[in-house]
Parts: structure tokens; sequence; C-alpha cells
């Protein structure tokens, strides 16, 4: 059994207080895995040479062990069922899966139960302890790295946490990042078209999200969710509604009574960049994350009036869903504004002319703050501007750059203005 374990400095950067005796790696960063680990005597018992371990001898004195790494999946798979099996502190790991709803799930779920438990939440809004975001810098994954998921698993047990709610999704599900996590339930929303660059079908992403429902015995599921085959030994169905927010609210209390957990019936408020309404005098604007047709459409849905959209899609992301997006915003919106997103590596402004395809009367401004200070310039009164696609993501990605940035920073500096 390993029980200590780390791979490759780029990825985890443990502090000595983390580990309980000497350990170093030689890394290969080329490779992004330890090519070998250094290990104390006292905690050589763990390792052994034979190959079903994934570690051999390599050199050996008095005091210390040099351990090759022979299998690096094996000695990963070995030493997460140990950790997650010895956080005995957490009562629950409860994981949200679905193309949309994860965030405002896990959101709503903190809420309800933080009154009566010591709660950690891992996902799209960091790693956050007891309602706060830790000061321990984290990837922006949706769900982390498997590392970097037991550092901030390690972080909740030593704060006390009782339950950890996870972002589970289906990228990090193929990817080995839910490995061996001892869910109590999974909970899961509707699938919809997203990741298909990466799953290469719908038939396959959809495969995935079924997969990720059966790790645990239990599920809370959306009638959506359900009739698409999302369901485990024992699941609880919630009905749905027209109202977005009701439905992630609704599956939220379900999930707490269907797992027995006291919680408090309160007015939940949306996560930062969720459905995020500003009343600038006579005119409502709206920060949404909303960067799939599905969710797309019901955003829009949402508000009725004159509705001004400014929307963009991610670089080396799904193409296919951007004609589509495009489609949504010429039918269901007054004014389309195509603007960046996240270009990534991709042309900037491919993304941009994609959307243009299903919406041939949008207007192109690349630069997304101008966009913003566009729409806000020439509404009127009791327009609705509905600004999609990165919530309240803090950057733009340009390449390997992370430039600084928020829709809200942007219309907070109109309005000085």
């Amino acid at each position: 059994m390993i029980v200590s374990l780390v791979i490759d400095s780029v990825y985890w950067k443990p502090s000595i207080a983390e580990i309980p005796y000497s350990l170093e790696t030689l890394s290969d960063h080329s490779k992004h895995q330890a090519d070998a680990i250094l290990i104390n005597e006292r905690n050589a018992h763990y390792f052994s040479s034979k190959p079903s371990c994934g570690v051999q001898l390599a050199f050996q004195n008095s005091s210390l062990f040099l351990l090759q790494v022979t299998d690096a999946q094996l000695v990963i798979e070995n030493y997460t069922r140990y950790f997650f099996s010895s956080c005995r502190s957490i009562n629950h790991w409860v994981g949200v899966t679905g193309t949309n709803g994860k965030t405002t799930t896990v959101y709503y779920l903190e809420q309800l139960l933080s009154d009566h438990y010591a709660v950690a939440t891992i996902g799209t809004l960091g790693v956050r302890i007891k309602g706060e975001k830790v000061k321990e810098a984290f990837s922006s994954n949706t769900t982390l790295p498997l590392l970097e998921l037991i550092k901030a698993a390690k972080l909740a047990v030593a704060s006390g946490c009782e339950i950890i709610l996870l972002e589970a999704s289906s990228i990090g599900f193929v990817e080995g990042r839910l490995n061996n996590i001892p869910f109590s339930c999974i909970v899961a929303h509707e699938v919809s078209h997203d990741h298909l660059d990466y799953h290469g079908s719908f038939n396959h992403y959809l495969d995935v999200k079924q997969q990720i429902v059966q790790l645990a015995s239990c599920c809370v599921v959306t009638k959506p969710a359900y009739l698409q085959g999302l369901k485990s030994k024992n699941s609880l169905v919630v009905l749905p509604t027209s109202d977005l927010h009701k439905l992630n609210e609704a599956t939220a209390v379900s999930c707490c009574e269907f797992l027995r957990l006291s919680y408090t019936k309160k007015k939940l408020t949306s996560p930062p960049g969720r459905y995020e309404v500003i009343t600038i005098g006579d005119v409502r604007v709206v920060i949404d994350f909303a960067h799939t047709p599905d969710a797309l459409q019901k955003l829009v849905d949402s508000f009725q009036g004159s509705k001004t959209l400014i929307i963009g899609c991610g670089g080396d992301r799904d193409r296919a869903k951007r004609e589509v997006i495009g489609q949504i915003a010429e039918i269901q919106c007054n004014r389309v504004i195509i603007t960046m997103d996240n270009p990534r590596f991709e042309d900037s402004l491919q993304p941009l002319l994609d959307i243009k395809k299903g919406a041939p009367s949008a207007l192109i401004l690349a630069d997304r703050r101008a966009a913003i200070w566009y729409a806000l310039t020439t509404s009127k009164q009791g327009d609705i501007v509905i600004i999609a696609g990165k919530g309240n993501e803090p950057f733009i990605e340009y390449r390997e750059v992370k430039i600084p940035y928020t829709d809200r920073s942007v219309i907070e500096e109109w309005v000085n203005q």
C-alpha cells in the first residue's frame, strides 16, 4: 500500500509541513510524471518490489531507499485508494454532474447544509471551506487534477469538514480524477450538447455521464436526466420545472432529504456570475456562465422584453455548438453582439465567425470590453442586456496567458464613467 506520493512539482508542490516524513521526487517535467521517489526507511515497508505495486527498488543504503516508478497509473491508483479511505472525518462525498447546473447546485447545497455541518466545496468557484475560498492556489479545472483534489481534501480534513461537495465533470471522469472517491450520492442534471470536441460524439458524452452516476449506490436525478438513462441502484427523480434555478434548488433540497441530512430552509442566493442581475437605472443587466445551446436557451427564455445578448465561444473547444448558439441568439434576442470569450490557441476571430453563421444579423465586436460598453451605452429604458459565456471567470485566456478580466468589473467601470 502506497501512503504518500508526489507526482511532479508542476502539479503539486507540497510544503514540509504537509509531509510527515522525508520525501523528494526526481521529475521529468516533459513527461509530467515522477521518475522516482526517495523515501525514508521507516515508510519503505509500504512499498514492494513486486511488479503489481508499480515500483521497484533501484537503490538502498542504511537509511534511504530509491524506488523507480514502473507503472505511474497503478501507483496513483493504489495511493488514492488508501488516501480516500483514510479520510474518516468526511462522512459524505457528494458529486454533482450534468452539462449545466453543477456549480449552482453545489452552491445551493452549501447554503442549505452550512448551519448544521462543516462543508467544503470543490469546483468551478475554486476550493471553498466553510463558505470561504482557500488562499492556496489551485487550477481552474471544473474537476481538479487528482493530486490537487487530494490536496484540497487534506485542507478540508484539517479544517474539520464533514461533507465535501464536488463538481464531477465528464472530462474529469475520463482522465481518472474521480477514481476511488467514496461517493455517498451523485446528483445528476440533464446532458446536452457540449464537449463533443473531447468526446467525439454525444453518445460517448452521455455514456460517461451515466458511468459517473453509477459511482454511488444512490443518486438524485432530474427527470430529463433520468429519461436519458442516468440512474443507479437507488434513484430519486426530481420533477422538472420551467424555472431553471427552482429546479436547481429542488434538486439540492432533494439531495439533503435523500441522504437524511439536516438542512435549513432559507432564501438561496445564486453563485457569482450565475443568473446575476444588476439593475442600472431602468436597464437590467444579466451576467451568466451560459455557454452551451441548452443553457443559453433557458437563460434567454427566463426574461421577457427587449433583449440584447452579448455572446462568444471559447477557442479550441467544441466548434459544432457555435452555429447553434448563433441560431438561438438570432431567434430569441432583439440584438446580438458577438464578442471574444477565451481564444486560447485558436485564431481569435474564428469562434466569432462560426457563431455569425447562425446569427447573420448580429454585430461583431471582438473586444469584449467594447462590446459591453456599446450594449450599455445604446440600451433603452426597459431593456435587458444579457452577457453570457464567462460568468465570474477572472480572466481571458489567450494562448498561454490569462489576462485579468471580469464582465462585472467592465459594467462597474461603465457605471462609474
